[in-house]
Order: C-alpha cells, then sequence, then structure tokens
C-alpha cells in the first residue's frame, strides 16, 4: 500500500526532470524518494574540480538532482549559479563549489551530501553511486579506446565507431575495486519501486550498473521496475536505436531483462521541430511494440514532452509524474 520507497536511478538533466515531478508525490505517494547519481561527468566546473580535488567525485550531475528537490526557485537558481566574469572562478557553478567545500570539510563526499540535503531540507535524499573518482571507458568499433565522459562523446559524434564494450575504472591508481556505498544498497532493497532513466544510455544510465555491486542489488531487488525510455536517439551513442535496442542494450549489461514496465512517449512533434533535430543527427525514439515487449511486461505510453525555453524537448515533469502515480495507484493500492 502506499506511501512507497521509491529508488530512481540516473544522472545527467534527465533525472532531475523526473525528480521535479515526482517531489509533488511526496509524502502522499511517496513516502521515501532517493535519487541515485552517476559521477562518471568530467565535463565543464565538474571536470575543473575532480582534476585538482582527488577527493571530490563529479559533483555535477548529483547538484542537478539535488536542485531539483530543492524546495524554492530561489535555492535552484542559487546553486545553478555559474561565476560569468573571469578568473579562477568563471564557468564553475555555486552548487559545485559548496559540494567540493563540503567534502574537504568532513573528508566524505556522501557526507556533504546528506548535510547540503538536510540544510536544504530536500524532499527526497540524493545519493552518489560511487564515492570515489571514476573515469569512463569505451571501446568502439573502429578499434580506438577512449576514456572519460566527454571525450566518448566527442569520438561517438565523430561517427568513427560505434561504442561495443563499456566499463569504468578508478580514476586514481591505488584505488580498489569501486562499490557503491552502503546506503545506497540499502536504499535498493528496501525499495518498493525503482525507475531508471531517462538519460543519456552508455552515459549517464549505465555508469551506475557498471558498479557490480549496486547492479547486483537491483537485480535482486523484488521492488516493481519501470524505465523510462528517451525521447530522442543521441548521436554517436544511440544512432538508429528503436526503443527495443536501448532495453537491449541494458538487458545485456545486466544479464537479465529486469524491467516490468517501460514508459515511452508516442507524441508527435512538428515537422519544424525535427528538422531541427535532424541536423544535429538525432531523430525521435521509434517505439516498435512487438520487440519492445521482450524487455518489459508492460508498456506504457503517452505524450510526455514538452519544450523548454531554448525550444529544446525535454520530459514534462508533471506528465511523467501523473504516469507513476497511475502505477503507484495500481499497484500499490492505497489505505
Amino acid at each position: 500500500m502506499y506511501p512507497i520507497n521509491v529508488v530512481a536511478i540516473g544522472g545527467g538533466t534527465g533525472l532531475s526532470f523526473l525528480l521535479t515531478g515526482l517531489k509533488e508525490l511526496v509524502p502522499k505517494y511517496i513516502k521515501r524518494l532517493s535519487a541515485i547519481v552517476a559521477v562518471t561527468d568530467n565535463g565543464g566546473s565538474t571536470g575543473r574540480i575532480i582534476e585538482f580535488h582527488d577527493s571530490v567525485p563529479a559533483p555535477g550531475d548529483v547538484r542537478h538532482c539535488i536542485t531539483a528537490l530543492a524546495s524554492t526557485s530561489a535555492l535552484k537558481k542559487l546553486l545553478e549559479h555559474r561565476f560569468k566574469n573571469g578568473g579562477e572562478l568563471d564557468g564553475h557553478s555555486v552548487g559545485n563549489i559548496i559540494l567540493t567545500a563540503l567534502t574537504e570539510e568532513y573528508g566524505d563526499f556522501l557526507q556533504a551530501i546528506l548535510i547540503l540535503s538536510k540544510i536544504l531540507k530536500l524532499k527526497g535524499e540524493v545519493l552518489p553511486s560511487l564515492v570515489e573518482q571514476v573515469q569512463l571507458v569505451a571501446r568502439f568499433s573502429d578499434g580506438e579506446l577512449v576514456k572519460g565522459e566527454v571525450e566518448i562523446a566527442k569520438h561517438g559524434r565523430a561517427m568513427l565507431g560505434k561504442i561495443v564494450d563499456i566499463w569504468i575504472e578508478p580514476r586514481i591508481a591505488k584505488q580498489q575495486e569501486v562499490r557503491a556505498p552502503d546506503l545506497v544498497l540499502k536504499r535498493i532493497r528496501q525499495a518498493d519501486f525503482i525507475i531508471v532513466g531517462p538519460g543519456s544510455l552508455y552515459t549517464s544510465l549505465m555508469p551506475n550498473f557498471l558498479v557490480k555491486n549496486l547492479k547486483r542489488a537491483v537485480i535482486n531487488s523484488t521492488a516493481l521496475k519501470v524505465f523510462v525510455m528517451n525521447l530522442m536517439t543521441q548521436y554517436g551513442e544511440t544512432h538508429g536505436f528503436s526503443a527495443s535496442d536501448h532495453l537491449k542494450k541494458f538487458s545485456e549489461i545486466l544479464g537479465s531483462n529486469i524491467f516490468d514496465i517501460v514508459v515511452v512517449n508516442r507524441a508527435q512533434l512538428s515537422n519544424q521541430i525535427l528538422a531541427r533535430y535532424r541536423q544535429e543527427g538525432a531523430a525521435l525514439i521509434q517505439v516498435d511494440t512487438k520487440e519492445l515487449s521482450k524487455y518489459a511486461r508492460r508498456i506504457i505510453s503517452g505524450n510526455f514532452y514538452l519544450l523548454d525555453k531554448f525550444g529544446r524537448i525535454r520530459h514534462d515533469p508533471k506528465k511523467l509524474a501523473d504516469a507513476i502515480k497511475s502505477v503507484i495507484i495500481e499497484y500499490f493500492p492505497g489505505r
């Protein structure tokens, strides 16, 4: 019966959009909302921080999720503010600097996140899938071995080859095999409902499941498992992928089909929007229902997108949350 424990797993901006909607279901439908976030980003402010601070895993995606769960727009603006006046702070976000400072102060990245979350009185909790610095490594079909999320995306966009294998390595040689924190594993065990996505398949979602003990915990979980499909293909990562191709790749990484439900967008976009994305090598993900049903027992489809202020399509947080709420009501009837 609801309210229930929900775990959302991902990274990038996709997870933050989902959390923006899910926090409105707390506490009536969701008792505890936990976001498990990848820490493999190495671009921009995040890349500069991890270059000079060995104890700080990539904070960028964590910051996005903390911002999404923040209670006021003023706090969101503060955390996402980037310095623009030159100098050493130029390009850095306030949220990244705060997380770095708290990690230095308390000596632990997870503790830093929990303290900041408490200060901001979040409607949920944000947990990193790792507390060590790591780098994403991909082998491409052209034989190249590429290290770093940014470098992998760049190599992919050049269309020199497709990703054929991907893994994570400790960024610092002295580190041992990386493991998810105990609190992350505990939240997965306690979950009634696990949501994966939306997000870049190889560089936002999969990095979480390349952590062996986290992957095992999700596979062994008895929670209802839902995958939220991206809206568009991503040039250099999922160029030409159908909806079923995404879940097929996941099943290869996990070694099994774990998803009970997949949420897909079936709303059509205007020719003007599609033409703009075609220039970037992206296209609307095609929902191949027959093949997709091999990887998830149920398909929920609908109109799940919105246009942001830049004319980019994003998942609509409210529409996604409404779909998740309907599933909660159906599978976990209220008291």
